[in-house]
């Protein structure tokens, strides 16, 4: 029998669910996110879980799992009794009328405990690790602080001029926050990734107030765009222009722990951006 505080639960998970319009992101991936929305885990316990788990890229096994035709032989459930539980439980959660969207939910949650599961086990290690190193980090506190390290990889997004509020918010902290993430991913047309070397001098010099692609109030358009250079501590292979759809919003939301520093342009054209080796989104 399935428990009335897991059928509360489940029903909040449910109903987050429900709610999410988003289809750029897999189901089984915001799944997850309502049962640790639910479960009331902060975002390092979040992230840790859906990096882990890497649920975003595991939407394939809950399609086969509930393909009725070869999805339990294949993942090894093709015994009638297993498979029967398993109705049991939906029916006897009566929420909604999505069943998939329930077995999706359910195996999130077993993918959301494996996961708090290695989040305390990693976190135990790390305890360990400091409570090890505690006397070498003392005597590298007493030298003198060293320069903060150059980097060298840049990502240039191309965002709309309609997605302004994101991109003001971006210029005024010159960061990225964890909740920026997804909506700088969903306002993105087109992107670069590449050595500050490689960048396009196009791309360059249109962060320059007076460069020849700056929109005048006059001229305004609903086709005009911003640019956004991102210094990044490293270079993420999700944003290269090889990289699949998932690759890449995985990398989007590792982006608050990358980017280093952030330079907004002014206003421009679109021929600010072509013919500089940007690809899509």
């Amino acid at each position: 029998m399935v428990s009335s505080a897991f059928k509360r639960a489940f029903g909040q998970a449910y109903t987050q669910l429900s709610n999410q319009r988003d289809d750029d992101f897999p189901l089984l991936y915001y799944s997850v996110e309502a049962w640790c929305s639910v479960l009331n885990f902060d975002y390092e316990v979040k992230n840790h879980i859906v990096e882990n788990t890497q649920v975003a890229k595991d939407e394939g096994v809950t399609k086969a799992f509930w393909d009725e035709g070869t999805g339990f032989t294949n993942f090894g459930l093709s015994e009638p009794k297993l498979k029967q539980i398993l109705k049991n439980i939906v029916n006897q959660l009566q929420i909604g009328e999505s069943t998939q969207r329930k077995i999706i939910l359910i195996l999130a949650f077993g993918f959301t405990a494996v996961g708090y599961l290695l989040y305390l086990i990693d976190n135990n290690q790390q305890n360990q690790t400091q409570n090890t190193n505690s006397v070498i980090r003392d005597k590298t506190e007493s030298l003198p602080p060293s320069a903060p390290k150059e980097t060298n990889q840049v990502l240039v997004l191309v965002i709309n001029v309609s997605n302004s509020a994101i991109v003001a918010r971006l210029k005024e902290k010159r960061k990225v926050d964890a909740d920026d993430c997804k909506k700088l991913y969903r306002a993105t047309e087109a992107l670069w990734l590449g050595s500050k070397q490689n960048l396009s001098p196009k791309l360059a010099q249109s962060f320059s107030e007076n460069n020849d692609f700056v929109v005048s109030s006059n001229t305004e358009s609903e086709y005009n765009i911003y640019l956004i250079k991102i210094e990044l501590s490293d270079a993420d292979e999700g944003f290269k222009a090889s990289a699949g759809q998932l690759d890449r919003i995985d990398a989007f939301s590792r982006l608050a722990n990358l980017s280093t520093d952030i330079k907004v342009s002014p206003r421009l054209r679109v021929e600010a951006y072509e013919n500089t080796g940007v690809y899509s989104r």
